[in-house]
Formats: structure tokens, sequence, C-alpha cells
């Protein structure tokens, strides 16, 4: 029975064991105090237990081998773990640790991604707007989308553009939107490249527009975004813009090329007749008069039997610039077909256009048109129609003039014969030209 007591104090080492299982939240010297004091008071009951008893030396002796292994068993497994503990918090604060610095280079990687994606975007937002710069074909459609585009991308559409004369290639100024005070504007350098100028308070970008060695135009921005882009960011706007002058300048040829005969260098039929549609209704709307002139050349068909068709195409490339040279720059010259021109006098009363009409008969026979090494002589005839008084529709107006050149050709030609002089009966008489 007394060596079974003696058992009893070896056990006490895994009951300090046990303790420290139970205080598992405690601190790491709690946990090891608890482990201390199971084993020592295993050895201290084993002790006064074989002192106070007389125990057999034999038996004790074993029991307190059993507690020394007991105790130290416990001691090194409780060690152990600590260890493994302590390792364990120091790996886990040291990965703590490292996976704050990941967060921290992801925020950061994050932040560059952003900014690339913001910055990209703003690209590509600059480069559809410039690209928009190369879908208008008219000057007043290209200046109309740079003013939007200016908007969107500096907050501000005010901007001069000076473009070349066509005679010296001197810069004159085309358009303009906003208040400027042209006089004020910085010398002009000859840098070939957009830079930014300070004048005064505001800030203002100065854009030469070159293609090649060819100087389109100059180019004055008002900059009203806080932001200064380096130029390099923005030049796609002024590349593309280079493309739309290249295209209104081709547009505009083409244009003209379309609205001008190639030969006389007035306006072709239609668009002549266009602009005395559109004169007739002003003057519906306005009650203003005009006249129409229908003008032939005289004995045409004589100059190509006798000298051949190319003296009479020059009489008549001749003949345009002299009637475009005989009136006004708000009237119109066309070729109403063949030999016969159409002159468009807006505004005009009648005593003003047959005074005209009179001028360009003399001014045409005092001409001398060179043939080979001769020069001919060419006289024409003018029939004169006035609106509102002698027709009441544009294709009457025209019938009108027609029965008066018919009327000047029967009379002699080299004449002018206004409709509105004509006796009844040659008003309504078939013509025989």
């Amino acid at each position: 029975m007394r060596m079974l007591e003696l058992l009893f104090w070896p056990l006490f080492p895994f009951l300090g064991f046990w303790m420290r299982a139970r205080l598992g939240s405690a601190s790491p010297r709690s946990r090891t105090a608890a482990v201390w004091a199971g084993a020592l008071a295993g050895g201290i009951g084993w002790a006064a237990d074989g002192t106070l008893r007389s125990l057999a030396l034999g038996p004790w002796l074993a029991t307190g081998a059993a507690w020394l292994a007991a105790a130290g068993y416990v001691l090194s497994r409780a060690g152990g773990d600590e260890r493994i503990q302590r390792e364990t918090a120091a790996a886990l604060a040291d990965l703590g640790k490292s996976v704050a610095a990941l967060e921290r280079e992801h925020a950061n990687l994050r932040n560059e991604l952003d900014k690339h994606e913001r910055e990209r975007g703003r690209a590509f937002h600059i480069y559809s707007l410039a690209k928009s710069l190369t879908e208008p074909l008219s000057w007043d459609s290209l200046i109309t989308r740079f003013g939007d585009v200016l908007q969107k991308v500096t907050g501000s559409s005010d901007f001069l553009l000076f473009l070349p004369a066509d005679s010296t290639g001197r810069l004159e100024l085309r358009w303009q939107r906003g208040a400027w005070s042209v006089e004020a504007l910085p010398e002009t350098n000859s840098q070939k490249h957009p830079q930014w100028v300070s004048s005064g308070s505001e800030t203002l970008l100065q854009v030469p527009l070159w293609q090649e060695e060819s100087l389109l135009g100059l180019l004055w921005v008002r900059w009203m975004d806080a932001s200064h882009p380096s130029v390099t960011d923005i030049a796609q706007i002024f590349e593309q813009l280079i493309i739309g002058f290249q295209k209104a300048r081709l547009f505009d040829r083409m244009e003209s090329l379309s609205r001008i005969d190639g030969l006389t260098g007035v306006l072709r039929r239609q668009t002549f007749l266009d602009h005395v549609e559109q004169e007739w209704n002003r003057g519906k709307l306005f009650k203003t008069p005009f006249s129409f002139l229908l003008v032939d050349v005289d004995h045409f068909k004589r100059v190509n039997d006798s000298y051949g068709h190319p003296a009479g195409d020059a009489v008549l490339s001749r003949m345009g610039r002299l009637l475009s040279e005989g009136v006004y720059e708000t009237d119109f010259v066309g070729r109403y077909g063949g030999e016969e021109f159409g002159v468009l006098l807006p505004r005009a009363q009648a005593e003003g256009a047959l005074r005209r009409a009179e001028a360009l008969c003399g001014r045409v026979a005092a001409e001398r048109f060179p043939i080979g090494f001769k020069e001919i002589q060419v006289t024409i005839s003018i029939g004169v129609a006035h609106s509102p008084q002698d027709a009441g529709t544009v294709a009457s107006l025209i019938e009108a003039a027609d029965r008066a050149l018919y009327a000047a050709k029967e009379g002699g030609r080299n004449r002018v014969v206004s409709f509105s002089s004509l006796p009844a009966d040659l008003k309504e008489k078939p013509k025989t030209k």
C-alpha cells in the first residue's frame, strides 16, 4: 500500500502539464510556472513522504527515479512546446510583416496601374478628339469641330488662326473665337514646334502648322486648364489638324472645280442657276429687285468655221474674263450653254442694269481677240429681264431675258434689249435664233 502511495508523486509533473494545457490563453510565463509547480510539488511530496514515514530505501529511490523521469520528460516537453510556440509566433510576426509589405507594394502597383489607366484613357480621349478633326471636309465644319475639341481638352474654345494669303503668302487672320487683342500678341518666332508663351496673366499656346517645309498656318490657343501638359501629349491634335487642313483645302479646290467652268472661268450652269434661285427667294422675302442678263456671242459659229474650234475656245475663255471683270464682286457670271452666258445683278434697278449691260457690250466690242498671228473682233448681244416686273417665276424671268436676247439678235446684234421695252407681239412671238 505504501508503495502505491509513493507512485502518486511521480504523477504530479503530469498534473502540472495538464494545468499548463488548461491555461492556454495565459502568458507563456504562467504556463511554464504551472509545469514547474507540478514537477516541484511531486518532488517535494516524494521527499517529505519518504522522510516522514521512514520508507525502505529501495522503493523510495525507485519512486524518486520515476519522479525524476516524469519531471524531466514533462519539463522537456513543455520547453519544446514553448520554443515551438515562440518560433511560430516569430514566424507569424515575420509573415505578417511580409504580408503588410506585399499589401503596400500591391497598393503602390494598383495606384500606378490606375495612373497608367487614367493616362491611357486621356491619351485615347485626345486621340479620338484629334481623329475627329480629319472627318470634316469644309473649312467651316473643320473650324467648328476644332473649337469643340479645344473646349474638351483645354476648357476654352478661344483661338486665332492665321492662314497664308493666296497672292503674297503673308499670314492673315482668317478665324477668331473669343475676345483677343491681336496687336498685343507676343512676337512670333521661327520655331517649327508648339510652345507655351506667357502673355500678361494668360498662358497661350503658339502652334505653327508646318507640312514639311510649307507653313500652312499659325494657331494661337488660350489655355484655360490649370495644368499645362507637355507639347508631345497634345501634338497629335495639331498633327490631325494639319491633315484636316489638307482635306479642307483639297475639298475647297474640288468644290471650286465643280462650281467653275474649266474653259471660261465663270460659274457652271447649275451653280449659276442656284444663285438666281436664291436671289429670287431673297427678292420675294425682302421685296428687293434684281436683274438677269442673257449674253450671246454674235456669229460664234463663224469663228469656229473660219479659225477652228481652238480659236473658238480662246474666244470663250477671254469672254468669261471680260464679263467677270466688267461686273461688281457681288454679281455673278455663269456659262449658260455653248456660247451663251448669264449675268445676275442682285439688288440692281432696271436703269442701272441696262447701263451695266451697255458697258459690257461696249467692252467686248472694243476688245481684240488674238487668233494665231492676227486679231479679230467679236461682239455680243444681251437680253435683259428685271424682277419682279418682268416675270412671276424664275423660269419666266429667264424666258423673258431669252426673248429680249432674240430681239437683240433680230435687231442687228451687238446691242442690248430689255424685255420691258419689247412690243406686246414680240413678247409672245416664237423665237428662231
